[in-house]
C-alpha cells in the first residue's frame, strides 16, 4: 500500500493516527482481527460500498472475518481534514474508487462512523476541469 498522505492541518498527530487506522483496516491481518474491528468500528457504523451495497457494522465484521485474506487494495492520496472538535473527514483513492470516511473521537479512541466508496467510471481518477 502506498502511504502518501497530506493533511490540511499540516501533520497534526490526530490526522496521522486516523490515516494509520484507515490503512490498518485495509490490511488483511487487521481485517481478520475481531478485537481490532470491535475497537475501531463505531457502534453505529454504516458503509455505502462502491458496489452500491449498504453495510452495517455487524454484517461488515462477519464478512471481513469470513474472508480476512482478501487482497489489500492499493490506496493513495490520503487527506485528512477536521470537521468538528472530535471528527475527521478522511478521503483517499484506490484503483477503482474514490473513498471517504468519517472518524469520531470517542472515549474508546478514534472510531470509524461512516465510509463511502464511489466507483470510478473509467477505473481511473479524472480531475475536474479547470474553473474558467
Amino acid at each position: 500500500m502506498v502511504a502518501r498522505c497530506r493533511s490540511q492541518q499540516n501533520g497534526r498527530v490526530t490526522d496521522i493516527e486516523v490515516i494509520r487506522l484507515e490503512q490498518d483496516l485495509l490490511r488483511p491481518p487487521r481485517r481478520g482481527d475481531q478485537a481490532f474491528l470491535d475497537r475501531v468500528l463505531h457502534p453505529d457504523f454504516e458503509e455505502f460500498g462502491s458496489s452500491g451495497r449498504h453495510w452495517g457494522r455487524s454484517e461488515l465484521i462477519r464478512t471481513l472475518l469470513a474472508a480476512p485474506d482478501l487482497p489489500e487494495p492499493q490506496a493513495h492520496d490520503f487527506r485528512a481534514a477536521p470537521i468538528g472538535a472530535d471528527a475527521m473527514l478522511l478521503t483517499y483513492r484506490t484503483s477503482s474508487a474514490l473513498r471517504s470516511s468519517v472518524w469520531l473521537r470517542t472515549p474508546a479512541g478514534w472510531q470509524l462512523r461512516f465510509h463511502q466508496g464511489t466507483p470510478l467510471s473509467s477505473g481511473r481518477f479524472q480531475p475536474p476541469p479547470p474553473v474558467a
